[in-house]
């Protein structure tokens, strides 16, 4: 029998005082256990979003010093530049896109 046939085909056995539900042993077991697995597979999926989260973070961090370092080598590649402002600007504009 399937997990989904298995939980459709339980059956409450009677109502204790307080009003809750009473099952077969085995039933509750079995829901128990089922219950269990949720969470082993619930633990694997987040630490896998997680995973998932920090290698997203490390892509965008290399992507970033990529673009610092061509902002360098720009400002690098001139011999001589006309003015200071013109190596300022091209080092604000890589610093503001790696915001």
């Amino acid at each position: 029998m399937s997990d989904k046939e298995r939980l459709e085909n339980i059956n409450p056995i009677g109502v204790d005082n307080e009003g809750n539900i009473t099952l077969k042993g085995d039933d509750y077991h079995w829901l128990i256990e089922q219950a269990e697995k949720y969470e082993k597979l619930l633990e694997r999926y987040l630490s896998g979003v997680e995973l998932a989260l920090i290698h997203a973070k490390f892509i965008n961090q290399e992507n970033e010093i990529k673009r610092l370092r061509e902002a360098l080598a720009e400002i690098a590649s001139e011999d001589e530049w006309e003015t200071v402002d013109e190596a300022r600007n091209i080092a604000r504009k890589a610093l503001e896109e790696s915001k």
